[in-house]
């Protein structure tokens, strides 16, 4: 609110408020007759009793940290910064949310209703400012479910760049925790389903054979793009990806683009959601279904009845 409060706060109790921090004025238009001076004093000790009532609520719970999103006047962020109170007022509402969720604080319209279960904590609240922009950062919460991650980068485009990766991992992360069911990554699951595809396609005859061995050899497509990506020998580490896959004890195998090695993707905490991998083979076989049901019907409509 002003300069002249702290620019760290330890151990921030914080109070989450909805209200103007100002003499309220009336709705209507209103003059007030004095007809004795001394009645000017009283009527401006009146105003400032007013602010001094605010501040005390503030003082007697404790409060080092006030989160408004209405304004905060220029003289009570003076008073509030006498009693060493940061202020922060006129915060929109999604940032409102973010700080009640990450400090545990309910937002509270009435002061004099404001209680000690209504306050949030934070160990550690500090204003810094970052390129052109003031940031405040509240770290050391007690049970977040807010937070914040801050991402720096020469270049726009960079940034950019960085926000769209973020954002795809958070993305795995949440999909894991949502389904609690992951698989080995580096190409490992798609290799064994393609063995097991082709174990079974030695079982059946016919169309049907040439079919689930064109789907396995469509399986193995992603390891061998991610050892193409990686830089590495792709008929070299192929050949030895499937000689890999001998036992059901050995289905995790998998290429780790780190060291260039074949190993127990599992065992290394190399993952990816089973979910994932359900929607690849969905998807996948859906689009592949697609092309074929068009291209059937194009050479249909192409075609002429025979003596025509």
């Amino acid at each position: 609110v002003i300069p002249a409060m702290p620019e760290v706060v330890k151990n921030a109790k914080i109070a989450v408020i909805k209200r103007k921090l100002d003499v309220v004025k009336t709705e209507f238009d209103s003059q007030i007759r004095i007809s004795n001076p001394a009645d000017i004093q009283k009527f401006l000790d009146q105003e400032e009793k007013i602010l001094i009532d605010y501040l005390k609520i503030f003082k007697d719970l404790g409060v080092n940290m006030i989160v408004n999103n209405q304004d905060i006047s220029d003289k009570f962020g003076a008073y509030l910064a006498k009693e060493g109170i940061v202020a922060i007022k006129n915060l929109g509402d999604s940032d409102i949310k973010a700080v009640t969720k990450a400090t545990g604080a309910k937002k509270v319209a009435d002061l004099h209703s404001l209680s000690e279960e209504d306050l949030g904590f934070a160990e550690k609240i500090k204003f810094e400012k970052l390129a052109d922009n003031d940031y405040v950062l509240f770290s050391g919460c007690k049970n977040p479910k807010s937070v914040s991650i801050l991402l720096k980068g020469g270049l726009e485009k960079i940034l950019d760049s960085a926000e769209i990766t973020l954002h795809d991992v958070l993305s795995v992360v949440a999909k894991v925790m949502d389904t609690e069911t992951v698989v080995a990554g580096g190409g490992a699951i798609y290799i064994e389903l393609g063995k097991r595809l082709r174990d079974y396609a030695n079982q059946i005859s016919g169309k049907e054979q040439l079919a689930v061995n064109a789907f396995a050899i469509a399986l193995e497509e992603i390891p061998k793009t991610l050892i193409k990506n990686a830089g590495l020998d792709e008929i070299e580490n192929m050949t030895e990806l499937r000689a890999a896959h001998k036992t059901d004890n050995e289905k995790w195998f998998g290429i780790d683009t780190m060291t260039n090695k074949i190993e127990d993707n599992f065992k290394k905490g190399i993952v990816e959601p089973a979910a994932l991998v359900n929607h690849v083979i969905k998807a996948g076989s859906e689009l592949a279904s697609l092309i074929l049901r068009v291209d059937r019907i194009i050479s249909a409509k192409g075609s002429k009845l025979p003596g025509l």
